[in-house]
């Protein structure tokens, strides 16, 4: 497992050296900021698939959400 983190260590800081001084020369501001959220999104999740995590799929929440809804609509047509 170690060698895992230590593997998406480098591989992280490879593209960050890669890619910063490019976005920091352009003064890409808002670019710099997508770029660093989506890649910290990509190395918590990777840290989480690495440590076998379960986490709840999106689709559950939503399912949560509209289920009293579906039901009211449902029990409305009945």
């Amino acid at each position: 497992m170690i060698w895992k983190i230590i593997g998406l260590t480098l591989i992280v800081s490879l593209i960050i050296f890669t890619e910063v001084p490019l976005l920091v020369r352009k003064k890409g501001i808002k670019e710099l900021c997508a770029f660093s959220v989506l890649l910290l999104v990509g190395v918590v999740l990777n840290i989480v698939l690495i440590f076998e995590v379960n986490i709840t799929s999106p689709l559950e929440v939503l399912i949560i959400i509209y289920k009293p809804i579906s039901d009211y609509v449902q029990a409305l047509l009945n």
